[in-house]
């Protein structure tokens, strides 16, 4: 009779699980039905991140499954690089296989079903949580579930979807630290949270501390003391549940150490506020756009109807005054960790967010919601008018102090800093007043005595949902949202021209130039950063936060341009550079597929001159000319300096604060001509040769060549450029470079042309000179590549900074290099002693019970 009504109350749970699940897909349903947003209409959700990494990084999944050829370190992302950190971050999630259902021109369609299946099981898991926290399975708590499925943090960072896995196994693991004296408890906690950190290590780091915050809570609520034993199964099942996680967490911290994230910088621990006031303005709806999506404070937002039922958690008398101070302490930590600088960069493994901050904001809103069902739950109607009175109103004036807070910010003397940040926020007074009016009614639908409770109830669903669709749909108001159906048109022509590259294993680069996208992105720059995931070949741009530093720095020293620590281009190849990375195609998107006439192979056989080589930063002409006399020593100059003549400037301003400036070169040889700038003060994206604009993209930093063209020699340039000042005369330096005498270097080498297999490359090469006892090969430097020259182990160290040189016998020499990831060995033996571990102490603990 008991497993009976055991089951009848899980069915009932399940029905009001799957029924919150279904309302909120009825509101986003509703939400990209409105903005016409694939499958419901002919636009996309691809936007920023989105339309840069994930949707690339999908497509790349894809690729490895059904194409079967998994590498764990793939040259198909950047130069090459360790894919377990990218992989880890990004596509660890169980609902990405969905994308294999599809062609790769639908996967936006199925990244909109992915979004909308999440925010499903988020709710779901909510409505599980409180009805088990509470002990109160009501019907009305799908409500609480919908409002944490479409909460603050899910709006602001909807374009990270990696991150939403983590918030469905939140309430999960908060049900295992709740039920950690039951038999099942520990199991679901270390289940759960194991899950968690294995979906995303990112948020399972933040959620792992919560965890500890949530422990303490629940412990002092109950009146346990943390001396127990139940504290020793916390602490025991949460070390056994990283230990557990280390098969992709060890590899992927050993990974990150190798990513500019690895060095903190002071004035990220610096004692300063991260926000201000403006706070209380995102209670209501309409505190997020796009405008604002990389800097806002701490989105909270639960809907302003359960914010007024957590206001009345505080004030209702039925509720124990010690649960409601341990509640206020813990939202008073949360807060505090997030405004004090040293504390929030603490919370973002001790890096301050590159956009997207306060990342644990999602924590503070299942907080809030939990207390929320408890106050409705504890009858809100039963406390005095006044009570109610002053929630309604206190929370209209908190609105109204946040309005006037953020109009006073932007136009006022700057606070703390703030002042760029307030400019960014959307401050409306047309939504401020829906805000206001929706207060009322939710005070009134919250607060109201009737006969007929049930039809107040759903009034509180209906202003819920109608909140949440509205604060979803004012954020994707200005975003500018892809285009599917240029999206497919894209995908098939762009697909077509790498067709028609040599489908071998050989392993060689191909730069993919032009504007690629042009359908999808009609209104927005799309710099194809990761194009190469999307048509599965081996290129040179990256863009993604687990980026080898090293890498990068050797490609900026090299002139290609870096944007930040997370972006690498092919802005700024050279010749010289991509005979030196093994590009062997040129693929335009205009102009079709192009040989490269320098291209040898992956590598060549150097001297120890060569090897010996340090790259310096902000020194790139210094950098190729030493490479190249370190090939071929030349009395005669590769590169050759061009005198400015005919200088001039002009008192006119430009739009972006600069003044027009002019001078002539006489070219000396036939070939390209570079231009090299260290100046942040030149705009190169303005320059203008003999009339004619480059239409460079706008770059933040000048540190790359910039490529004026081909020109014949004794052929004058006028050249135009945009600067502060008239040192821009003494700053930029012209070059051309002589091909005769570079293409008589590239013909004396012998190349080194290899074939790829998995995670294996082999090739041949023949020493011919005494003096090249090393093989220089363009394939980034990591410890886990290992080496075998004619059958023999050799010692792979790195050269031009952090690509390659193996040592060579004379003779033939042929190749084997294997890469096994770093970690990776021993995080599979440590999480398989981690399983065991628990397992064993899971049954001790059942024997001693």
């Amino acid at each position: 009779m008991e497993r009976r009504n055991t089951m009848a109350r899980l069915q009932k749970l399940s029905s009001k699980m799957i029924l919150a699940g279904l309302l909120t897909i009825v509101c986003l349903t509703v939400i990209f039905g409105y903005y016409r947003i694939t499958p419901f209409g002919s636009n996309n959700l691809l936007v920023g991140d989105m339309s840069a990494q994930y949707v690339q990084f999908l497509t790349y999944f894809r690729h490895i499954f059904l194409g079967g050829h998994f590498e764990t370190f793939s040259f198909t992302f950047g130069v090459g690089e360790n894919m377990v950190p990218m992989m880890a971050y990004y596509l660890m999630s169980p609902f990405n296989l969905l994308v294999l259902l599809v062609s790769t021109s639908h996967i936006p369609t199925i990244i909109t079903l992915i979004f909308m299946l999440k925010m499903a099981c988020i709710s779901a898991t909510m409505t599980y949580f409180l009805a088990k926290h509470t002990g109160q399975s009501r019907w009305s708590a799908v409500i609480f579930g919908v409002a944490f499925s479409l909460c603050g943090f899910i709006v602001a960072d909807y374009l990270n979807i990696m991150w939403l896995d983590s918030l469905i196994y939140l309430p999960l693991i908060a049900d295992g630290i709740d039920r950690l004296d039951e038999k099942s408890g520990k199991i679901r906690l270390f289940v759960w949270l194991t899950l968690s950190l294995l979906s995303n290590y990112y948020l399972g780091y933040i959620t792992g501390i919560f965890t500890l915050i949530y422990f303490i809570y629940v412990r002092y609520v109950r009146h346990e003391s943390l001396r127990s034993r139940m504290s020793v199964d916390f602490v025991v099942t949460e070390g056994l549940s990283v230990f557990s996680s280390m098969a992709i967490l060890l590899p992927t911290l050993m990974g990150m150490l190798k990513t500019a994230k690895v060095a903190s910088v002071a004035a990220e621990f610096a004692l300063r506020p991260m926000f201000g006031w403006e706070i209380v303005s995102q209670l209501g709806s309409g505190s997020e756009n796009y405008t604002n999506r990389l800097s806002h404070a701490p989105a909270i937002f639960i809907t302003l109807t359960l914010t007024l039922l957590v206001f009345s958690y505080f004030v209702n008398k039925t509720i124990d005054s010690r649960k409601k101070k341990a509640a206020l302490t813990v939202f008073i930590i949360m807060l505090l960790s997030m405004f004090i600088q040293p504390l929030n960069t603490a919370w973002h493994m001790f890096h301050q967010p590159a956009g997207s901050p306060f990342r644990d904001a999602f924590l503070v809103s299942f907080l809030a919601i939990t207390l929320a069902y408890e106050a409705w739950i504890a009858n809100p109607r039963m406390l005095s008018k006044t009570k109610q009175a002053g929630i309604v109103v206190g929370t209209q004036l908190l609105l109204i102090s946040g309005f006037l807070y953020l109009r006073l910010a932007k136009n006022g003397p700057s606070a703390f800093g703030l002042a760029r940040h307030y400019g960014y926020q959307p401050n409306s007074a047309a939504v401020l007043l829906v805000n206001l009016v929706v207060v009322a009614i939710a005070g009134s639908l919250i607060f109201v005595r009737a006969k007929r409770q049930n039809m107040l109830t759903l009034g509180v669903l209906a202003t819920v949902m109608g909140e949440s669709i509205f604060n979803f749909g004012y954020e994707l108001r200005h975003a500018p949202l892809g285009n599917q159906a240029g999206y497919k048109t894209d995908i098939a022509q762009e697909s077509k021209l790498f067709t028609q590259l040599p489908s071998s294993q050989a392993l060689y680069r191909t730069n993919f130039t032009g504007r690629s996208l042009p359908n999808s992105f009609k209104g927005t720059a799309y710099s194809g950063y990761n194009d190469s995931l999307l048509y599965n070949f081996n290129g040179i741009k990256q863009y993604d936060s687990t980026m080898n530093e090293q890498t990068r720095e050797s490609l900026k020293s090299l002139g290609l341009y870096s944007k930040n620590a997370r972006r690498i281009s092919n802005l700024g190849l050279t010749s010289v550079s991509a005979f030196l990375l093994g590009v062997r195609y040129e693929v335009n998107t205009q102009t079709g597929v192009t040989k490269n006439p320098n291209y040898i192979g992956m590598g060549f056989p150097v001297s120890s001159r060569f090897k010996q080589l340090t790259l310096h930063k902000k020194a790139i002409l210094t950098n190729l000319r030493t490479i190249l006399q370190a090939i071929k020593p030349s009395q005669k100059a590769y590169f050759l300096g061009l005198k400015k003549s005919q200088k001039s400037a002009s008192p006119v301003i430009t739009k972006t604060g600069r003044h027009p400036y002019a001078f002539q070169v006489k070219t000396k040889v036939s070939g390209p001509v570079y231009l090299d700038s260290k100046s942040t003060m030149i705009n190169n994206s303005s320059i203008i040769v003999n009339g004619k604009p480059l239409n460079i993209m706008g770059t933040v930093n000048n540190t790359y060549l910039v490529n004026l063209g081909n020109y014949a020699a004794n052929r004058k340039l006028t050249i135009r450029i945009s600067a502060k000042n008239a040192s821009v005369f003494s700053k930029v330096h012209v070059v051309d470079l002589d091909m005769n005498r570079f293409h008589s270097l590239v013909t004396a080498q012998t190349g080194f042309k290899p074939q790829i297999k998995r995670n294996s490359i082999t090739g041949t090469v023949t020493r011919t000179n005494s003096k090249d006892k090393y093989l220089y090969a363009s394939i980034p430097y990591d410890s886990g590549w290992h080496a075998t020259v004619n059958g023999r182990r050799v010692k792979v160290s790195p050269a031009l900074n952090n690509f390659m040189t193996i040592p060579l016998r004379t003779g033939k020499n042929r190749i084997n290099l294997t890469y096994h990831v770093p970690g990776l060995a021993t995080g599979w033996v440590l999480s398989a002693l981690g399983v065991l571990s628990f397992g064993a102490f899971a049954i001790y603990r059942r024997r001693r019970n």
